[in-house]
C-alpha cells in the first residue's frame, strides 16, 4: 500500500493542471496570459481608481461581498477621518511585472481561482477635507504599491458548465 501512496502523490495532477484543465473546458480558447495581460489593462486600473476615490458603486460588481464589505468600511473611516484622496492617482501599472502567482481550484465553490501580483506607481497625496491642506505624501509623491488580487469567474446563471459564453460573468476579486 505505501508504494501505491506514494506513486499516486507523484503522479497525481496539480492543483495548477486542474485549475488550467477547468478553465480550458469552460473556455476552450482561455489564454492565461491574454487573460493577465487585460485584466491589468483594464480591471486592475478600474478598481485601483475606483478605490483611490473611495467610488463604492464602481467596485461592487468586481468584488465579492466580504471584500465589498472591508472596502466599504475603509471608504467610510476615511470619511469620517476627513481624509480626501482625490490627488492620488494611478499612474501606471507594469503590465511586465505582472505574474500569476497561483491557480487553483477553490474547494467550496469547486471553481478555478487565479492569484495575480501586480505593481502599480501611484501619486500618493492625501488632504484633509475640511482645510485642504496635505496630511500623507505630497503631489509629486510617487510611490510603488504592490498588489495581489484573487480573481473568480462568476457565473450569471447559476452553473458552471460553461455551454454558452454568454453564461459565465467577469472576473470576481
Amino acid at each position: 500500500y505505501r508504494a501505491s501512496s506514494i506513486w499516486d502523490e507523484m503522479t497525481a495532477e496539480t492543483d495548477e493542471a486542474m485549475a488550467t484543465r477547468e478553465l480550458r473546458r469552460l473556455d476552450p480558447s482561455f489564454s492565461l496570459e491574454e487573460w493577465k495581460d487585460q485584466v491589468v489593462e483594464g480591471l486592475c486600473h478600474e478598481v485601483l481608481v475606483a478605490l483611490l476615490v473611495g467610488d463604492t458603486r464602481g467596485l461592487r460588481p468586481w468584488l465579492a461581498d466580504g471584500v465589498y464589505e472591508r472596502i466599504c468600511a475603509e471608504v467610510r473611516q476615511r470619511k469620517e477621518l476627513g481624509h480626501d484622496f482625490g490627488a492620488s492617482r494611478v499612474l501606471d501599472i507594469d503590465r511586465d511585472f505582472a505574474q500569476v502567482a497561483s491557480l487553483e481550484i477553490d474547494e467550496l465553490s469547486r471553481t478555478p481561482q487565479i492569484l495575480l501580483t501586480f505593481m502599480a506607481q501611484q501619486i500618493n497625496c492625501v488632504r484633509d477635507t475640511k482645510t485642504g491642506e496635505i496630511i500623507e505624501g505630497a503631489e509629486d509623491d510617487i510611490r510603488a504599491f504592490y498588489y495581489a488580487v484573487i480573481c473568480q469567474r462568476e457565473y450569471l446563471d447559476g452553473t458552471e458548465d460553461g455551454a454558452d459564453a454568454g453564461d459565465a460573468g467577469e472576473p470576481m476579486l
